[in-house]
This record gives C-alpha cells, sequence and structure tokens, in this order.
C-alpha cells in the first residue's frame, strides 16, 4: 500500500475546502488514507508548532487498529451507507487537542519521531501527548515503548543515576558550564523533571512506573534554589506538596541509615587499621563533625555524599579506605529511600 503524503510546503499548511478552513500536517496527510481525523487545538502548542484552529488528518484506519483496541472495536463494523462523510471520506472527530493527536500519530507512522538518544533532554517534552493518547486509546505497545525509555531516563540503580549524572556535567562542560551554579536549565540540565510528572498525571500512568515519579520529585525537591523558574502549567500543589514531604522524610529516614561516626576513630584505628596514630584518629572526628554539620543544610542528598568521599586525603590508606566504603554504602542506602520518601500516597 502506497503512504507518500501529499507534497506540499512547510510541516502544516492551512486548506480551504467545501467544510472550512483547516490545518493539515503534510507528514499525516496521505493520499490513499481511508479516515480523516479532526481535533481542535484550542491554544498554540507549547512548542509553536500546531497553531489554533481546526485540525485534519489522513491516516489510515489499519494502522490505528494495529495498534489501538479501542480504534479496532471503532472500525470492527463497515461503514454505512448513509454515513456522512468528509471529504468523502468517513471521518472521526477527536475530543484530544490537535498536538497530541499528532503527537500519536507521529509515533505510530514516524520511526524518527522518537528520540534515539538515550539521554535525551527533551524525550518527555516529545511524548507528552503521544503518552496521554496512547493511553487513553489502549496503544499499550506503544504506551510501554515510551514508559520503558523513561525508566532509562530516570533509572532505579545508583551505577545508572551515576552515569546519567555524568553526562548531564559532561555537557554542561562542553557549553562551558562546569558548576550548576552558572546557571541551570530544567531542560538540558535535568531531563524536564515536572514535564515527566505532568505526562504521567495525564496519561494516569503514575502507578505504572513510581520509581520514576519519585525520582523525578527528587531531582526537583534537591534544587530548591530553582524552583521559582520552572515554567507554569506543570506541577500542581499537591504535586509541591510532595516535593516538600518527600524532602522532609528523606532527610528524616536517611538519619536512621547513615553509619558514619558509629564507630570513632579511635576504635577504627586501634580494632582494624593498628597501623594508624592519634593524628588520623583527630581527622576521622574532625570529619564526621564537619559531615554532620554539612548535611543539615545540604538538599542534594546523593551529590553531598558523592563529594564527601573525596575528601578523606587527610586519613591514613587505610582509614581513608574503611570511611570511603561508609560512604558508598550510605549513599546507596539513601538512594534506596527515594521510592518512599516521595510516594504520592499521604500514608507512605
Amino acid at each position: 500500500m502506497s503512504r507518500s503524503p501529499l507534497n506540499s510546503p512547510g510541516p502544516h499548511s492551512v486548506i480551504s475546502m467545501n467544510a472550512g478552513e483547516f490545518h493539515r500536517d503534510t507528514k499525516l496527510w496521505f493520499t490513499d488514507g481511508t479516515v480523516l481525523l479532526t481535533a481542535r487545538q484550542t491554544t498554540m502548542s507549547e512548542n509553536g508548532t500546531t497553531p489554533e484552529g481546526d485540525w485534519r488528518f489522513r491516516v489510515h484506519g489499519s494502522m490505528l487498529c494495529a495498534h489501538s483496541t479501542v480504534f479496532q472495536d471503532m472500525f470492527a463494523f463497515p461503514v454505512p451507507s448513509d454515513v456522512e462523510l468528509l471529504d468523502g471520506l468517513p471521518f472521526v472527530h477527536l475530543s484530544d487537542e490537535a498536538h497530541d493527536v499528532r503527537a500519536f500519530l507521529r509515533l505510530i507512522y514516524d520511526p524518527h519521531f522518537t528520540p534515539t538518544e538515550q539521554y535525551s533532554p527533551v524525550y518527555s517534552i516529545k511524548m507528552r501527548g503521544a503518552l496521554k493518547l496512547a493511553a487513553k486509546y489502549q496503544a499499550e505497545e506503544l504506551k510501554l515503548r515510551i514508559l520503558k525509555q523513561l525508566r532509562l531516563l530516570w533509572p532505579n540503580t545508583l551505577p545508572e543515576w551515576d552515569q546519567r549524572t555524568q553526562v548531564v556535567m559532561e555537557r554542561r562542560k562542553a557549553r562551558g558550564l562546569p558548576t550548576y551554579s552558572t546557571s541551570f536549565d530544567w531542560v538540558e540540565d535535568a531531563f524536564a523533571p515536572h514535564v515527566v510528572i505532568a505526562m504521567l498525571r495525564d496519561a494516569q500512568c503514575e502507578h505504572d512506573v513510581p520509581d520514576v515519579l519519585s525520582r523525578a520529585y527528587y531531582f526537583l525537591s534537591s534544587h530548591p534554589e530553582h524552583l521559582s523558574s520552572l515554567p507554569p502549567g506543570y506541577l500542581t500543589v499537591n504535586d509541591y506538596q510532595t516535593i516538600v514531604r518527600g524532602g522532609y522524610r528523606l532527610r528524616k529516614q536517611m538519619t536512621n541509615v547513615l553509619t558514619l561516626g558509629d564507630a570513632t576513630g579511635e576504635s577504627c584505628c586501634k580494632e582494624q587499621f593498628k597501623p594508624c596514630k592519634k593524628d588520623c584518629e583527630r581527622e576521622y572526628r574532625w570529619y564526621c563533625d564537619e559531615f554532620w554539620q554539612a548535611l543539615a543544610v545540604a538538599t542534594d542528598f546523593l551529590e553531598y555524599l558523592a563529594s564527601s568521599q573525596r575528601l578523606t586525603a587527610s586519613l591514613c590508606p587505610s582509614c581513608s579506605y574503611k570511611l570511603r566504603k561508609e560512604m558508598r554504602e550510605d549513599r546507596q542506602g539513601v538512594f534506596d529511600l527515594i521510592p518512599g520518601a516521595f510516594c504520592t500516597n499521604d500514608d507512605g
């Protein structure tokens, strides 16, 4: 079956026909399409690609049915002879925003629509509408494909989380921005956690990937100095409450996980590392005191614990090794606490 779109300039065009003026996406208007989908864009889409007005998409009923059980049921029966046609084709008016319909159809038709980069900063922005309609129209394979990629962007293992952080820092360095204090971009530097939360809520998929949701909340909680720069319209009052309460819960819970300082420098040296001297005992106590004082004002606990591992040069090799080992174990324990601390159930 030939599926060549009509040739016309630009990503979309405005057409005047017997049924009035409408917008047409040239990538989703196939000369051999068997059905028209119509939708309306009530406001200019956030990325500016979908102007307000009526939109039509000439597509193939067979393609819709191959992916969506809702469309399978919709097209299960032959079209009656007296059914109203639009431009000679049966049509379905969708109540969804045209921008979301475009994203959903592009996901079906265009293999290049989905970002292929493993750590794509714009993935959630591009796929938000597609996930919403994949869930609504029961396109389960498409929905699972999107959620799988979200899990890669918001991993549930600490080594993968650190790898993601390393990728972000390398990109910042390439842009001449070595530290977060220089500037901060919620998309380029954080993979748009606010969009992730909104897209999971739109699609009612919060319980499908609770780890993704909790780590998005954690990231927002760990950068409170930048919350005021978030674009409006994504997070609800409940979201902000989860951010604040989750940060409080995590701080409270991790005090029961952290083991640093349980053993004094003296016992460490005498029991396990006999070559150590009193200088090492003193440095160990000083380090523990400084650690707990700084932790009291830290917000990105994972980053703080990672950086603290690098501040053991004043200790002898034996004590330094023990301290770094404790810090790695403590950091893993804190990472494992995040899903419970940022659960959206108030009783969690």
